[in-house]
């Protein structure tokens, strides 16, 4: 695929590096040529993705991108069956309900657990560089989302449990060095989720 899906169906030119609005998520570049295969009755369980052209033994620096490429849009695949699909590691329906302690280990857990799953599936340069740090800035902007809206939605889940009274230092994470924003954010839509309800809670903050 050289482009973005528009309505008509019709692909659009791709100016540069992007994670795209389809189901399932699809990241493109300029020049892209995809092959993507997989059964209408179980997509994400069998979604793969390669390189398009002619397989090769000694491939060329822009068939080694196109590799990297097909394997960006694997991990997406992956990481969504393994991870968000997966209730075990959601906050809805149920984490949302765990005490704070509890809460936060299941946070630490499945974020250790999403950064190995990265790491492993970037070693020897099998992602494109603009890719991981993308990858990267999801996975931290998503934990940190959920950190900073544990109260609120838990009390919108279940309001007739008692509110949560947080130690004094839950919102230290805050104060994260990753949080920092950098160019890798950009096309990250979990820093865009995480940065309009910081807003929120600095202003509910300042007005209490």
């Amino acid at each position: 695929m050289a482009g973005r899906r528009v309505w008509d169906s019709a692909f659009s030119p791709v100016k540069e590096p992007m994670n795209s609005e389809l189901l399932p998520d699809l990241y493109l570049a300029p020049g892209a040529d995809l092959d993507v295969r997989f059964r209408s009755k179980d997509l994400a369980r069998t979604l793969k993705f390669s390189a398009g052209g002619p397989p090769t033994k000694h491939p060329t620096t822009a068939q080694w991108q196109q590799q990297q490429l097909a394997n960006a849009n694997n991990y997406l695949a992956e990481f969504t069956l393994e991870f968000i699909l997966n209730d075990g590691y959601q906050v809805l329906p149920d984490n949302i309900l765990l005490s704070e302690r509890e809460f936060i280990s299941f946070l630490d857990y499945r974020l250790k657990e999403q950064r190995n799953f990265l790491k492993l599936r970037a070693m020897d340069e099998m992602l494109p560089p603009d890719f991981l740090a993308y990858a990267q800035a999801e996975i931290t902007y998503a934990d940190a989302n959920d950190r900073l809206t544990f109260q609120e939605l838990r009390e919108q889940v279940a309001p007739n449990l008692p509110r949560l009274a947080l130690a004094s230092t839950y919102y230290n994470f805050l104060s994260d060095s990753l949080l920092l924003r950098g160019p890798a954010t950009a096309q990250s839509e979990s820093f865009q989720y995480f940065t309009a309800n910081y807003i929120s809670y600095v202003a509910a903050r300042r007005y209490q």
